[in-house]
């Protein structure tokens, strides 16, 4: 085992700590999945159907937000969770790190830094990417009781 998987190991455990886990992103939590949200949507709208409401959906494509979550929002959102500075360290360490290139045939562009996107197949990125998605739905909510 290397010193990085390691790490990452600690990281991930640090994350996961009950008091960090994600609330509403059924696909990221334990014992749960998708299935389960989708039952949940179900018996929500018989509910409401079975009361003669009208039931209005709106679901949002989120297949490519993995790459679209911005490290230092992340970070801040870390930060008000009260992680350890020490683990945020790292974190911002490793994002400040993450440079890129396109290779077209044998060329090489240059190097650009990348700013935004959790690494998919890690253990820690779907973590980080439901506390973002939490922060989100929690806004939605927000929004939507401020309204009515």
């Amino acid at each position: 085992m290397n010193a990085s998987s390691h790490a990452h190991k600690v990281l991930c455990r640090e994350c996961c700590k009950d008091d960090h886990q994600s609330l509403t992103v059924y696909g990221f939590k334990q014992h749960s999945s998708c299935s389960h949200a989708l039952f949940k949507l179900r018996t929500v709208i018989d509910h409401y159907v079975k009361s003669s409401s009208t039931v209005n959906i709106c679901a949002l494509d989120i297949s490519e937000a993995f790459d679209k979550v911005d490290h230092f929002a992340l970070l801040q959102l870390l930060m008000n969770r009260l992680l350890p500075r020490n683990f945020i360290g790292v974190l911002l360490n490793w994002f400040t790190k993450c440079f890129s290139c396109v290779r077209w045939g044998s060329h090489l562009s240059y190097w650009f830094s990348i700013k935004a996107g959790v690494r998919q197949g890690g253990c820690l990125s779907p973590i980080l990417f439901a506390m973002h998605m939490d922060v989100l739905i929690g806004n939605l909510k927000y929004g939507l009781r401020r309204t009515y």
